[in-house]
């Protein structure tokens, strides 16, 4: 638990919950079939507040970054599995989500990941991207799921970066992002 808390603690400042604080309770109880400790996860997100369990303050913003810092502490690489995390970048820009899609680019050196994101920089990270849409006509509404590349995905995250209207300087910024992520 102590081993736990602080390595999560390293991680919180960068996901902008520096003021956060984390730790892991620990109680005996019957044996049952989930075993003989009650373990719960303990955050208080404000300085000065008490301690509380973590699913019953954190927003939900919160709980996807705390699930972040999680996954990227107890990753084990021999573990093989498929995460998907939706909307991790809710309530955070800039040099917070770039924070977020680092620790993500990490994490999928171990694990498949599916990110669902509105943010540039958490997008630029991605090794494929794929673009949804959806179409209603006639009370029918059908989803549609393309891999985009190349020119597509710049285009794609310069959508993102600006808006309805594409820049040149949306496509500038868009190439710098993903550029940055094959570094």
């Amino acid at each position: 638990a102590t081993k736990l808390r602080d390595e999560i603690l390293t991680e919180l400042p960068d996901l902008k919950l520096g003021s956060a604080d984390f730790m892991v309770d620990i109680h005996d109880k019957s044996p049952s079939f989930s075993g003989i400790d009650d373990v719960v996860f303990m955050i208080k997100t404000n300085p000065g507040t008490p301690f509380a369990p973590l699913h019953k303050i954190a927003s939900g913003g919160e709980l996807s970054r705390l699930m972040l810092a999680l996954r990227v502490v107890l990753n084990n690489p021999n573990n093989h599995k498929a995460i998907i995390f939706d909307e991790l970048d809710t309530g955070i820009s800039g040099a917070t989500a770039s924070a977020v899609g680092q620790r993500l680019d990490r994490l999928s050196k171990s694990e498949q990941l599916l990110v669902i994101t509105h943010s540039a920089q958490v997008a630029g990270y991605a090794d494929k991207h794929f673009k949804i849409s959806k179409q209603s006509e006639n009370d029918k509404t059908t989803t549609t799921v393309i891999e985009i590349t190349d020119d597509d995905k710049i285009n794609e995250l310069a959508r993102i970066i600006s808006g309805a209207t594409i820049t040149p300087e949306s496509i500038a910024t868009a190439k710098i992002l993903i550029k940055k992520s094959v570094l």
